[in-house]
Order: C-alpha cells, then sequence, then structure tokens
C-alpha cells in the first residue's frame, strides 16, 4: 500500500442469549440497563 488510504468502518454489536446462564429477567434487566446508557450516551453527541 503505497500511501493508498484505506477506509475502515467498525461496527460494534452484541448477541443477548436469553437465560443462557442467568435467568431471562436478569438478562432483560441488564439489557435495559445497556439500553438506557446507550440512549443518554447518544443524546449528548
Amino acid at each position: 500500500m503505497s500511501g493508498e488510504r484505506v477506509r475502515v468502518i467498525i461496527v460494534p454489536h452484541t448477541h443477548w442469549d436469553r437465560e443462557w446462564y442467568l435467568p431471562f429477567e436478569e438478562f432483560r434487566a441488564k439489557l435495559v440497563g445497556l439500553m438506557d446508557v446507550l440512549l443518554e450516551m447518544l443524546d449528548k453527541d
């Protein structure tokens, strides 16, 4: 690559397996908390 610019796109993601090692309700509570924080971060931008 002789001085050629490369465009990189990063797409963060997650995968939630409900009831994998915690009851569904606990995973849901974690997901709701995560979404609350994420929406707050997006509102700041």
